[in-house]
């Protein structure tokens, strides 16, 4: 019985440490986030809508906020000034094979972190 209490209130002292807002003890600390390739194709329609401001099927680099457009620019692979769907699909999906350097459709945040030092 003595076990059950002091389980109980170690679980209930954990569910409190996560729930808090702040994150003055975190220290920075981001949890790990996998991301499955299967979940990266499912998304792309939603992202590149997103990205179209004026909806008609292609993204102009007009259309990209300047803090991005050095980023975006490099989804235009074939530097006509616009990006196609197609276009945005294969960078994405280039760019998360490259990354996943397991090759095992989970991108995880250790090869995601390794990934930004190499682009140094």
């Amino acid at each position: 019985m003595r076990h059950m209490i002091v389980l109980s209130a170690l679980a209930q002292m954990l569910l409190t440490a996560c729930s808090k807002d702040d994150d003055t003890n975190a220290a920075g600390f981001k949890p790990p986030v996998n991301i499955l390739r299967a979940d990266l194709v499912a998304g792309f329609d939603r992202r590149f809508d997103r990205l179209d401001r004026d909806r008609n099927g292609t993204v102009e680099l007009s259309e990209v906020a300047p803090e991005r457009l050095a980023r975006t620019k490099r989804l235009d692979t074939n530097n006509d000034g616009t990006i196609t769907r197609d276009e945005y699909k294969t960078v994405q999906l280039a760019r998360f094979d490259q990354t996943n350097a397991n090759h095992d459709g989970t991108l995880t945040t250790p090869e995601r972190d390794a990934a930004k030092l190499l682009e140094r």
